[in-house]
Order: structure tokens, then C-alpha cells, then sequence
């Protein structure tokens, strides 16, 4: 199995592997250790007349380089547009009248994304200002800007998303 420039298998078995920088430097993927005193029983499964060990990890891509390497070292097609689905990225808005937010959530919710708006807002309460928090995937929020680019009442608020994602450094890759 080729591994990109600066990763190598430390373990694994079939196609587990964990990912290492091999110089020390920052990591473009974070595993995390199965929690302390987790009741190991609950990973194992029979397969046939032996039992086969189950592994899962938790893993956080910080940047699309990372998940795009990742998705690679699986042997899977298609590793940009993936990529773009596993580096999660939220933002808050501020002061965002409360009708724009109720329709900017809605739309969130559509892709299968989220968004946590007041209550307020959602029952559409007059004149209501809200605080917004969107919480989505870097392809979910590309998306979002999407389907909403000719909408001019929301216009300016899923600019200011786009330009703010677009901008994180998770977005590299």
C-alpha cells in the first residue's frame, strides 16, 4: 500500500491503520484512543466459529489534506468530494433578524446539516434578533451557499459563512 509523502501504517490489521507524522510536526489526522475502562467485550463479534475483534476509533480530520490522505490510504475513488465531507466546521452570526434565520436553518436542515437559532426566531416572534450557530461540513456549507446564491434576503449572511470557511485552515487540501 503506497502512503502519501510523510505517513506510514504504525498498526493495524486489513485496512486498520493508525496515521503518524513522521517528523513530529502537527498531524493532518488525529486518532483517539478507545476511552479508559471501556468494556471490550462490546467490540467483539462472531464471525464463523472464532471470534474476530472489532476495532473502532474516533478520528478527527483537522484539514481536507488530511481526509483526502486518509480516504486514499483506503484505496477509495473519489477522495476530493469526500474529503469535503469529513472536516466539520462551525460559525456563529451575529444579530441575524430572525425570519433570515429561520430560513438559513431551514435550508441547514434540508442538506442534513444544522443550525441553533433562538426560540424566538424559530416561532417567527416579531421582531426577533438572533444569534446563529451553523454547524455543518465544509461540502454542507458549500452547498447551503449553493442553493441560496440568488436569494438576496440571505445573501450577505451566507457570503459572510463562505468567506469565513473558505478561510479556515481546515479548508486546505
Amino acid at each position: 500500500m503506497d502512503l502519501p509523502a510523510g505517513l506510514f501504517p504504525v498498526s493495524g490489521v486489513g485496512t486498520s491503520f493508525n496515521l503518524f507524522d513522521t517528523v513530529g510536526q502537527e498531524c493532518s489526522v488525529e486518532i483517539f484512543p478507545p476511552r479508559q475502562g471501556a468494556d471490550e467485550r462490546s467490540q467483539t463479534t462472531k464471525e464463523g466459529k472464532g471470534e474476530a475483534l472489532i476495532k473502532a476509533e474516533r478520528i478527527r480530520f483537522l484539514n481536507v489534506r488530511g481526509a483526502r490522505e486518509a480516504i486514499e490510504i483506503l484505496g477509495a475513488n473519489n477522495s476530493e468530494l469526500m474529503a469535503t465531507r469529513a472536516v466539520h466546521l462551525n460559525v456563529i452570526l451575529r444579530n441575524v433578524p430572525g425570519r433570515e434565520a429561520l430560513f438559513i436553518k431551514r435550508i441547514y436542515n434540508d442538506i442534513g446539516a444544522e443550525a441553533a437559532i433562538s426560540s424566538q426566531a424559530y416561532h417567527e416572534v416579531e421582531g426577533a434578533v438572533t444569534d446563529m450557530l451553523v454547524m455543518g461540513t465544509l461540502y454542507q456549507h458549500r452547498e447551503v451557499r449553493r442553493v441560496l446564491a440568488d436569494n438576496m434576503d440571505v445573501r450577505a449572511w451566507v457570503q459572510a459563512i463562505g468567506q469565513l470557511v473558505e478561510n479556515e485552515p481546515e479548508t486546505v487540501g
